[in-house]
């Protein structure tokens, strides 16, 4: 018979080698940031490619992908979510 400790203890461990596991050693772990962008003609699907040359030239990041939030055209602004690798040096 086991004990409530000795449950515990045991699925405490495998979280946190799970955990371990994925954060450290396994995975490459994705980030992301709000920006607010305002070359609002980039935001075209046609300008896919410029857009997110525009945005890694300004963020000097190595951006993976990003989402659209949401556009305002009367500022002309538009908030991006941007998804980029953290650098393994750091």
């Amino acid at each position: 018979k086991i004990s409530h400790a000795e449950l515990v203890f045991a699925n405490l461990l495998l979280v946190f080698v799970t955990f371990g596991m994925e954060r450290i050693w396994l995975l490459r772990h994705e980030s992301r940031r709000n920006i607010i962008y305002e070359k609002i003609e980039l935001i075209k699907p046609e300008n896919k490619e410029e857009l997110l040359a525009d945005l890694k030239e300004r963020t000097g990041l190595n951006i993976v992908r990003y989402e659209i939030r949401r556009i305002d055209f009367l500022k002309d602004i538009a908030n991006i979510r941007i998804f980029y690798y953290e650098d393994d040096s750091k």
